[in-house]
């Protein structure tokens, strides 16, 4: 889906409420989209959710990018990419400012690109934001705080790389492999709570990351001279064996999928057989499971 306002323009913007709202208390997929010239793309609404996806978003926002509140359980964003350059070079049939007209309108809105708060142990995969003025900003923590990691983030354009405000002091947040240059700030982490006890942290951890900008209050690269310019991190990909063969899916009289019954003995047969057979994919329909009883899953099972 394509998703674009034709009454939009930066002479003056229309502060249109999200375009898309995630339901709350459910899971929810957004995939494939693109969000031409939302004043705010994605919204995830002031309840908790858990298990949202969202995947391959393509667009220019041009006050919010995405909001994420009391997320978890796992939430997964992956290759989502907001700049100015998708409305400006979308031609004159939608209307298409300059790119200089869009980033001067971005700075001078405050934008965000990311606004989370209380994000539990989410993930983020191949995330771009540019020309936002402040690339990821989250708030003081009022649950869990924030948690998690950042694969592959690229932050252009901004004053501000990352405000925090609220990192969970349990585990810190991680930074792998990621680009940050911003004018004003590349990190800023301002927690609000001191750590528990001395194996918690409230550290921004960074791994082969590229910084462009000074960094403030807690923040840790991986090797002793301060930064990590190398960038051995290689996508990690499984070439499994997809055919009928391979291939055994969790079914029958004896298999109940509304978490009432058992299924570890039915399970446990299946990653066997699939093991015996020198590896395989073992499919679960969806469903609610009980399992009473620990399965192993061999080398090669998936």
């Amino acid at each position: 889906l394509t998703f674009y306002y034709p009454d939009q323009s930066v002479e003056s913007p229309i502060a249109y409420y999200a375009t898309v709202e995630l339901p709350g208390g459910k899971a929810a997929t957004i995939r494939y989209c693109t969000f031409l010239n939302s004043y705010h793309a994605i919204s995830g609404g002031p309840t908790s959710k858990g298990m949202v996806t969202i995947d391959h978003i393509r667009g220019t926002a041009l006050y919010l990018g995405m909001d994420s509140e009391h997320s978890g359980d796992i939430s997964v964003t992956t290759d989502f990419c907001l700049s100015p350059r998708y409305w400006a070079s979308a031609g004159e049939a939608f209307h298409a400012p300059t790119e200089e007209a869009i980033r001067s309108l971005m700075k001078s809105n405050g934008s965000v690109g990311l606004r989370l708060g209380d994000c539990d142990r989410d993930t983020y995969e191949d995330i771009t934001l540019d020309g936002f003025q402040t690339g990821i900003y989250n708030r003081e923590m009022t649950r869990a705080g924030l948690s998690g990691s950042f694969y592959r983030l690229t932050i252009t354009g901004a004053d501000t790389g990352l405000e925090l405000h609220g990192i969970d002091t349990r585990y810190g947040l991680l930074l792998a492999n990621s680009t940050i240059s911003a004018t004003s700030a590349a990190i800023r982490n301002l927690p609000e709570a001191e750590p528990t006890t001395p194996g918690n942290f409230n550290y921004v951890y960074l791994v082969h990351c590229e910084i462009s900008g000074k960094t403030e209050g807690k923040v840790r690269v991986s090797d002793e001279s301060g930064s990590a310019q190398a960038s051995e991190y290689t996508r990690h990909s499984v070439t499994l064996p997809i055919s009928a063969a391979g291939l055994w899916i969790l079914e029958g009289e004896e298999v109940s999928t509304d978490g009432k019954r058992d299924i570890s003995g039915a399970l446990q047969k299946l990653l066997d057989e699939a093991a015996s057979a020198g590896g395989g994919i073992v499919y679960l329909p969806a469903g609610v499971y009980l399992l009473e009883k620990p399965v192993s899953v061999s080398s090669g099972v998936t």
